[in-house]
Order: C-alpha cells, then structure tokens, then sequence
C-alpha cells in the first residue's frame, strides 16, 4: 500500500473540499483550517492559527456552539448535526450546518474537528422570505380563522383578531403571556406541556400538521369547542408553532341537539314497542284467568242444572286462585300507574323483621305447595318499612324463584346483619340469567329473551321491587350463573342506623 499517496490524497481532499473544516486544541483555540476557510473568511492561516474560535463564531450562535461541542466532548449527541454561523474579514456572514468530532492523541490531547456545510443561500432565502412579513401580516390580519403562534416556552408571539373574537382577549393582552394560561383548560395544562416538551425532545406529535377538536376556555370562562391544526416552522434558531382555530361550539351543540334528540326519539320508539308488547302480555295474562274463572263458573253451572254439588269446592278454589292471579295483575298495573303519577305513598312503621320473614314465609307455604321454603333468620334489629309494599316485594321475589326452577327445587331466604344493615337473599337453583341481562331485570317492561314465550309475566315485578325498596332507602341487585340459579338481595338500614 502506498502510504505516501494515501496520505497526499487526504490532504488533497481536506484542502480542496467545499466543506469549512477546522480543528481546535480542547480549550477552543484553532489549531488549523482548510482553504475553504481562507477562501471565504478572506484570513491568511497565519491569522487564524492560534487564535480563539469564539473570534469568528457569530455573537448570536456562540452559546449554541459552545452547548453542542460541550456535548460531544462529553461523549453524547454523536451524528447530531447543528447549525452556526461564521463571520469573515470584511463583515460578511456564512450560515453553515454540520457536526462536530471528538478525538484523542498519543501523547493525551485531544481536540476537535469540525465539517460545515455552506447554507448561506438556504438561510438567506429563508431570511427573505420573512422580509414578506408585511404582505403576510394582511393576510393573518384578515384570515377567517384564528392564527395564534407561540414560541418554544410557550409565549404568544401572534393573536390576530379573529383570536380576539373568538377568544376575547386583546393582542396587547396576550402578547407574551403563555399560552395554556389563557385558553387550555386547567384540567388539559399538564398535558399539554407533556406534549410540547415531547415534540421538542423527540420531533413527535399527535397532533402537528392535523385538524383536531380541542376543548377551550374563553376570557369570560365560558367553554368552547374548537377545531384546531398546528403546524412548525423555524425562525431564531427556534422552533415556533403556528396555529389555526376555527371555534366550532355552536356546530357540537347542534350536534349534539340532534344526537339527543335521536336518542329520545329511539328510547321513545323503544318504549312505545315495550308499552305494545306490554298490552299484548297483559291482555293475554288478564284472559287467561277470566277464562279460566268463566269455564269453572260454566261448569258449575251444568252441575248445578244436574244436581250435582260435590265438586263444587274444588271448582270454587279453582276459581279462587284464579282470582288472586287477576287481582296481583291487576295490583300491579295500577302500582305502575301510581308510580308514573308520583302518587305511590307508604305508611312506615317500625317492624321486627324475623317476625315479618316468619310471618310471611309461613303464609306463602299454604299457597305455594310445589317447591319447599326454607327461611333462615335470627335478626334481632328493626326496620322501619311499609309493611304492605314489602311484603309485595319479597312475595314478588319468592314468586319468581318458584317460577323459574323446577318442581321440588327448594327456595331459600336467608337474612343476615352487617353493620347497621340487614341483608335477605332469596335463592334458587333455577336457570339463571346472563351476565348482560342482569341489571335489565330492573327495567320496565323487560323480560329476559330465553324466557319469553316459556314462562308468563308482565314485565314489572322486579321493577316495581326496585323502586319500592329504593324509597325505603335500601338496594336491590342479583348475582346469577345460567343453569345453576339466582340469587336477589335486599339491603335496608337498620331502625338505629
């Protein structure tokens, strides 16, 4: 290999090369440059050797210089790239763009190199464009939008007056202030400095060269919805961002007018389908009673025509039966009707609950022959309750346990204290009901889809349930798996609670 040639090559290259290279001792003073150098500066390399670089940077880049060479001596920001700014003999200013390289000698000096590029032309063009600012002061001026620009700390450094209507500050009463304490609401201030200081570290963003909705705050305090795109451009050497806002609030208040309007006129939709379907359950639930109570009294009356009294009390307990079945239905249309009218009135008074449990329990056995009862209860606290509207409650509850399980599965009620509640639950091991469908037990007019056409109901058991033991300020709520049962609880404050 020829070393010699090598050798001359190189310093052919660093010599004839359009870069501006340079190299400094460690504490910055030039060791040598090239001839682009002495081309441009216009110094002979007498001139420049031994002297500080400081002595040719630009006054307005000296700290930036001194910052990025700091940073690669230190070992970071390698193939970063920076820009600067030297100046010549006779004034004239070149912009140049480049990287900075740290080395080690032999003998335990280190120093520097540095290859820039000449973008003067670039940052000329660049300087005279914002000589157009005349032209483009009109044209924020007049623009049908809100242009608002902050620098990198945040502060407004434009608020046109579309700014001013929309957000009702004046230009003289922003200018310099910062940003997200006027208009970004205090809820969203910290992520918006996440998001600026992100953007500056990173150069990415959610939101840069896109049209987003933001939420607002105007000078009056009043909310605003605006639609907002921002985009960055360079000037002094800082990244400075240029907004533009169009407020949109009146646009998302009629949509949003509309969306509710939408809704009511589907939950409307929905209610006049389920208030259908209800008159179709319930005329059919009212008939078959009356046809059943009408086909005994047909019955007795051909008895009679023979006769023939010995079954009469069979027929008349048939009918009887029937008859509590009308009258529950009945009960309940009109508790409905009570409750939409605000007219569902209680008469509270102070019970002891295990007598209450008893009582009732031991009453629903003589009607309620094919599944056994087991209560367990040993409450020692009293409740105050309308006794009527709670026995209506936890009949309705037991009802639909015998219901929905098998003949002969037993139904549970079983009431504990905690604290100053007492809890009942009354359990089966019935079909269940699914996960989705389980708080819309409560709802009016609802029935579970399986159960449909398989088992009679009108609907509103559970949501009368609800509502009365809401106004004896307790809860009600289900815990159920399909095909192994349900289980409803009631909580209701104690008497000393």
């Amino acid at each position: 290999m020829d070393y010699k040639n090598d050798i001359s090559r190189i310093i052919d290259l660093f010599d004839k090369t359009s870069d501006f290279i340079h190299f400094l001792s460690f504490d910055g003073i030039i060791q040598q440059v090239n001839n682009t150098w002495i081309t441009n500066l216009k110094y002979a390399q007498d001139e420049i050797q031994g002297r500080h670089i400081d002595e040719f940077v630009h006054p307005d880049y000296r700290q930036a210089y001194h910052d990025y060479r700091e940073k690669i001596m230190n070992g970071k920001g390698a193939g970063e790239r920076f820009e600067t700014a030297l100046v010549a003999k006779d004034g004239k200013i070149f912009y140049l763009d480049g990287s900075i390289d740290f080395f080690y000698r032999e003998n335990g000096q280190s120093y520097t190199r540095a290859v820039l590029k000449n973008i003067t032309q670039r940052r000329k063009a660049e300087i005279d464009s914002l000589k157009n600012e005349k032209r483009l002061r009109t044209i924020i001026e007049h623009a049908p939008d809100a242009i608002i620009v902050i620098n990198e700390e945040h502060e407004v450094r434009e608020w046109n007056p579309k700014a001013e209507q929309i957000f009702g500050y004046s230009k003289e009463e922003t200018l310099n202030r910062l940003l997200f304490e006027l208009i970004i609401p205090v809820n969203l201030r910290d992520a918006h400095k996440a998001g600026m200081q992100r953007l500056l570290s990173t150069g990415v963003s959610k939101i840069i060269n896109h049209t987003v909705e933001v939420p607002a705050i105007h000078k009056n305090g009043s909310e605003l919805i605006v639609a907002l795109s921002i985009t960055r451009f360079e000037y002094d050497h800082k990244w400075n961002f240029l907004a533009f806002i169009d407020d949109i609030t009146k646009q998302k208040q009629t949509e949003t007018e509309l969306n509710e309007n939408k809704k009511e006129l589907e939950e409307s939709r929905i209610l006049d389908q389920q208030k259908n379907e209800f008159i179709s359950i319930a005329s059919h639930e009212l008939k078959t009673p009356l046809t059943t109570i009408k086909a005994y009294t047909q019955l007795m009356r051909r008895e009679d025509e023979k006769g023939n009294f010995k079954n009469f009390h069979q027929y008349l307990e048939k009918m009887d039966e029937q008859t509590g079945k009308l009258t529950g239905l009945v009960q309940q249309m009109l508790d409905i009707s009570k409750i939409e009218s605000g007219q569902l009135h209680y008469n509270f008074t102070k019970i002891n609950l295990n007598k209450f449990l008893h009582d009732l329990v031991g009453m629903l056995h003589h009607i309620i022959t094919s599944h056994p009862l087991e209560l367990q209860s040993e409450i020692k606290s009293t409740v105050y309750i309308d006794a009527f509207r709670m026995e209506q409650v936890f009949t309705n509850l037991i009802s639909n346990a015998v219901k929905y399980s098998e003949t002969g599965g037993t139904i549970t009620i079983r009431a504990y204290e905690v604290h100053h509640e007492v809890i009942i639950v009354v359990s089966d091991k019935g079909i269940g009901i699914a996960p989705e469908q389980q708080q819309k037990v409560f709802e009016k007019f609802f029935r579970v889809d399986q159960n449909l056409n398989k088992y009679a109901g009108l609907g509103i058991g559970l949501f009368l349930s609800k509502r009365i033991v809401n106004d004896h300020k307790g809860k009600i709520w289900i815990e159920s798996k399909v095909g192994e049962g349900s289980s409803f609880f009631i909580s209701l404050p104690t008497a000393n609670s």
